[in-house]
Formats: C-alpha cells, structure tokens, sequence
C-alpha cells in the first residue's frame, strides 16, 4: 500500500516528514498543492478539496496510509516512526525525545513569525531574531545533544528528522550560524551522510527551495559591481537563469581624466568583507568577494556544478580558459586608444582566434562545455564570446558550434526573458577609461 503525503508545493511543515519517509524506505505519493501569486495567492488548488477528502482535522500536511487519514505534522511523524522503530525505547529517551520535540516546535514557530512578516519587518527584526532566539535555543541544543550522535542518544528517532530541518533552513538565513556548535555540524554532516537521505538529496525528488510560501519574504541577496557589464554580468546571467531574486549596488566612476572612483571606495572597507572587492555578493551573512568564487556559490546552490569527475575536468580546463581570454581582453581595452588600435589586430589573430579554436574542438558535439547539462562555465562563455564579437562581428563564423552554443544560450526561457527585459544590459562593456566599450 503506497502511502499519500498532501503538502503545499514547498518544504515547511513537509519537508522532516519526506525525509523520514526517505529514510525508512516508505513508498509514497505526493500530492503537491500550489498557492497562486500575489498579491492574491489564491488557495483554491487545496481549497477545493480540503473538506472532500475525509480527514477528521482537515488541514496540510496530511498522511493517508490505507483508511487512516493523518493530520498535524508531528502526528505525522509519530505515526511513521512507531512503524519503524524510531520512537525512545527508554523513559529516558522518551523524555530527551519530548523536550526536544517541544524545542523543535518554538524554533518553526519563532522562524515562520519572521519570514512571514513585511520585508521592512524582516530587515529590522532578522538580527534580533537571531541574537535572542536562533542562537540561545542552539546553545541549549548543543549543551544537551553533548557527545551523543543523535538527540535521544545513541540512536536515531524521528526528532532527528525535525532538527535537522531547522537547522537547515536557518544556515540558509545565516550561514556561519553553526560555526560555534562543533557538536551540531557534526550532527548535519552525520545525518546528511545515512546513505538513505545522501541518495534522497542527491535525487531530483529532492526539494531545495522554496522553503516557505511565496507570501513569505524571499530573502534578497546583494551583487555590488560597477555600473557596467565587465565581471558582474555572468554573475547576474546566472542569477536570471536560476530565478534568484537579487538587488544590485552599482557603483559610479566619475568622468575623464579622474575617473573617480569615491563611490565605491568610500564603502569599501566598511562592509564587512574580508577581501573588499567587487564585484561582492551578499547572501545573508556570507559576503563573497572574487567573481568566480561567486559564480560557484551560486551554482553548487542550484545544481549548476559538475556531477562527475569527467565534468569537473571539463569545467576546471575551460574556467582556466575563460580567465585567460578575459586577462587578454582587459589588456587590449584597458590600454591607450593608440596601444588599442596598434593591438587589436594582433590580439585577434594570436589570441581570439586560437582560442576560438581550442574551445570549438573541446566543445564539440556537446551542448554544454561540461558535457550534457548547463553549468557555470557556460555563462562565463557565454559573456565572453558575446563582448568580443561586439569587437568583431565575424569571430564565431568559422565556429558553428559556438554560434549554436551562443543561439542556445540566448534561447533558454530565462535568459530569453532577461534580455528582453529593462534590467538587461547592453552597454557599457568596459569601464569608461577603456579604449572600446566604455560608453
């Protein structure tokens, strides 16, 4: 008998309750119910069937497993985890597994007031909620978890599948917020490492976002760059393309022959980075300086990572290639107009074109530079034969694959969407002291 678990379209309240469904072994079905958007965010989907389906308590997430109809989604979890022998098989497991459990509760709910509230709200409170809830509550939960592997004690029990969760959810809001609980990080890799729940994540079963409802705040990362395309545009591609809501910090540099650059230099060394750079990129309170560290980030956050060694290989050799052909690029626009128009010349024949060809043949019959999937090197090419066939048109023509390459990219529904859109950006290429593309 395949059991069924009925859930908004999102982790919440569902998401302890699918891995401990994944961790026993349990064959189920998902009903997933999808909120409208706003301002709105119409229920209907689950409306219509709330009060037709024969629950006792109608309400998400629910368990139907035979004729038993389950709500409440530690009810839930109880059910599932007497049928496997993952309840305290001691009074005092029992009262470990019931104070924890009551922890587990506080901390959803102290984290659903925040992230159920106004941005304003989210803004002024997030670091308050931090400071007086997030962190104490961990304290306690390291001090009572000790040198046990799991809360209970020796072994695992569904309250394992709670805390994890929470504990998941809140590094998304703070990333370093277990840096101070060697004990806790210990406990996520541990339960990250049973190989049902390595396999489960690693599937595309898996759910890692949305982690809330879509009237929840998103929580808004921050890609500070100059106003111009230079290293931030394969950063904001990739943002694009993977629907992550960002705000930008431009920076100005004011006009010839100063070239002031007091907009960004009066910040920099007042926002908490620990290499002041830009292009930054903030996301709660991980602030990454480096334009490929950035790149990275965000790609081993949505899947845009090799998943083979073969991959890796391939992303590693033509990351390398991107950074050589961007050095070469900066030397030619960044020099005097005269330097420029001596060099441009030589730069294509010596450099553009050989690398072109390099690049055609390691490309070759594949869709993608890392093989068969899309991942971050693609946008770093992407920029990069795009901001030099603005230098000369013709570049790719002895390259068909890397025309179909470019006409691949520009044809993902994302990107296909962003550059119809006013936040796109054509021009400027370059800062304004360069040689070509600096208006």
């Amino acid at each position: 008998m395949v059991g069924t678990l009925g859930y908004w379209k999102l982790r919440g309240m569902g998401q302890s309750i699918k891995l401990l469904l994944e961790y026993t072994g349990t064959d189920y079905k998902e009903k997933q119910y999808v909120i409208g958007p706003g301002p709105d965010f119409d229920l209907s989907d689950w409306l219509k069937e709330k009060f037709n389906l024969g629950m006792d308590f109608p309400n998400l997430p629910y368990y139907f497993d035979g004729e038993r109809k389950i709500t409440q989604s530690h009810a839930i979890i109880r059910y599932i985890a007497r049928k496997h022998d993952l309840i305290g098989k001691s009074e005092c497991e029992n009262v470990r597994i019931d104070m924890t459990e009551g922890e587990s509760a506080d901390l959803r709910a102290a984290w659903m007031k925040l992230v159920y509230s106004s941005k304003e709200e989210v803004e002024k409170s997030k670091e308050d909620y931090k400071k007086n809830t997030l962190l104490p509550k961990l304290s306690y939960l390291s001090k009572f978890l000790g040198k046990h592997p799991w809360f209970a004690g020796e072994r695992i029990t569904y309250v394992d599948f709670l805390l994890y969760e929470l504990f998941d959810i809140n590094r998304r809001l703070f990333p370093t917020c277990l840096n101070d609980f060697d004990n806790l990080k210990q406990y996520t890799i541990r339960f990250e490492s049973l190989e049902p729940i390595k396999k489960y994540m690693n599937s595309n079963r898996y759910m890692k976002d949305p982690l809330n409802g879509p009237m929840a705040v998103k929580m808004v990362v921050t890609l500070g760059y100059w106003k111009l395309r230079g290293l931030g545009q394969s950063i904001k591609l990739i943002l694009e393309y993977t629907g992550t809501e960002y705000k930008e910090r431009q920076y100005t540099s004011g006009p010839a022959p100063d070239f002031d650059s007091s907009d960004w230099t009066n910040e920099k060394f007042n926002l908490g980075m620990d290499f002041p750079n830009i292009p930054y990129y903030f996301d709660g309170e991980r602030k990454i300086t480096q334009s490929h560290a950035i790149l990275r980030h965000i790609a081993r956050k949505h899947n845009l990572t090799g998943k083979t060694e073969c991959e890796n290989v391939r992303i590693d050799m033509t990351e390398g290639e991107a950074g050589d052909l961007r050095s070469a690029w900066v030397k030619l626009v960044y020099s005097s107009k005269e330097e420029f128009e001596k060099s441009k010349g030589d730069y294509k024949k010596n450099t553009l074109i050989p690398r072109l060809t390099n690049l055609s043949k390691f490309l070759g019959n594949h869709p993608w530079f890392a093989g068969e999937h899309i991942t971050y090197v693609d946008f770093l090419l992407y920029e990069l034969f795009d901001i030099n066939r603005r230098l000369f048109p013709t570049c790719l023509n002895d390259f068909d694959n890397l025309k179909q390459f470019t006409t691949r990219f520009e044809s993902l529904e994302p990107i296909k969407k962003y550059m119809k859109s006013n936040r796109y950006m054509k021009d400027p290429l370059n800062g304004p002291m360069a040689a070509f593309g600096g208006k």
